[in-house]
């Protein structure tokens, strides 16, 4: 079905828009409902399934998908589709109050390229396992967008992810990124994100994902991250990621991480060493803001920042009864380097400039 013209509302009146992927076979661009340049048109109330994407919208702008159960909407890796609800190159749309399960590879829901202003809320997204993430703001130039009060849980990777902004990312051209601006002021709020990532053995509540590669992508930066729970998910409750060459490129930067909570994450590996934590900054990671957060019973620490991750300012934090250390700083030499820790309540630490002054 496609949606062609503004100002319509499609209510599948409690009905079913189903294709013939059943088990994964979608075509690759078969689309269950597609809403193409269109504004203010509404989806609303019935099920899609059976495509490579169930509910897209294309273009136009301040459009609402509303309950539509979209599950099993699985697309072939080689495609570009493969999500239970898309937004492409559209400003001000609403997702609300859908059920998005078991949809991939790439997500239960997704916010792509050029698409800016728009408000997620109040889904329930979970077991989009194959193995995608339940929610991504991938862009390139995805920017102050919304994603509020989500039940995100069972993901294949991370539950919601904001990944760098980059057109032509696996190009080794130093203009591989030209005329992109990174995916930047998006809010991720009021979010439960738990129990993500066991299926690939990777993957976090809430991930700011970042390449790290030379020449350098767009990392995520002056996103807020607030309000959120992320509670026994595979590896980190919330990971601001660093990238793979530290030091070379960036990471994630200048992002804020507040008030959220995120108990009881992480895992042993096959050699019974702890891994995952609370919140962690990751090497290379820098001048991003961690305060007043929750972080209790992870597996290795609660709040961690890596070697060569700088300019982070950590306050009003509290830690209890992790694995290794409540609070840690892997910056030794200097003690903590450029990071400032004030103001935290943490029962264990590795060095004392965490818990000074």
């Amino acid at each position: 079905l496609t949606v062609a013209a503004s100002n319509v509302t499609l209510d599948l009146g409690g009905f079913s828009v189903f294709g013939t992927g059943a088990g994964g076979t979608a075509a690759k661009n078969s689309l269950g409902i597609e809403v193409k340049d269109a504004s203010n048109s509404t989806v609303t109330n019935g099920d899609v399934y059976y495509f490579a994407a169930g509910v897209v919208i294309d273009g136009g702008g301040a459009d609402t998908v509303t309950t539509i159960n979209a599950h099993d909407n699985i697309g072939p890796s080689s495609g570009n589709y493969g999500d239970g609800i898309d937004v492409i190159s559209s400003n001000g749309n609403t997702v609300s109050d859908n059920t998005v399960t078991h949809n991939g590879p790439y997500s239960g829901i997704s916010l792509l390229t050029d698409s800016n202003a728009n408000t997620v809320d109040g889904n329930t997204v979970t077991d989009n396992d194959l193995p995608g993430a339940d929610f991504r703001v991938e862009g390139p130039n995805a920017t102050n967008n919304t994603v509020d009060a989500n039940t995100v849980r069972g993901s294949g990777s991370n539950g919601i992810t904001v990944e760098p902004s980059c057109s032509d990312p696996f190009s080794k051209s130093p203009n591989r990124c030209s005329g992109d601006i990174p995916n930047e002021y998006n809010t991720i709020s009021n979010n439960t994100s738990n129990d993500n990532g066991f299926v690939r053995g990777a993957g976090s509540g809430i991930n700011l994902f970042a390449m790290g590669q030379a020449p350098p992508v767009l990392e995520p930066t002056l996103n807020t991250v607030t309000g959120n729970t992320a509670d026994g998910n595979y590896s980190d409750g919330i990971d601001v990621e660093g990238g793979i060459n530290p030091g070379v490129s960036g990471g994630a930067n200048n992002n804020t991480i507040t008030g959220n909570t995120a108990d009881g994450n992480g895992h042993m590996n096959s050699t019974n060493q702890p891994v995952g934590n609370g919140i962690e900054v990751e090497a290379g990671a820098t001048d991003n803001s961690v305060n007043n957060n929750i972080a209790d019973s992870n597996v290795r620490d609660g709040v961690s920042v890596g070697l060569m991750a700088s300019h982070n300012t950590l306050t009003s934090n509290e830690g209890s009864v992790n694995g290794v250390y409540d609070g840690a700083d892997y910056n030794l030499n200097p003690p903590c380097d450029a990071n400032t820790w004030s103001g935290n309540s943490f029962g264990t630490f590795n060095q004392s400039c965490v818990v000074s002054p």
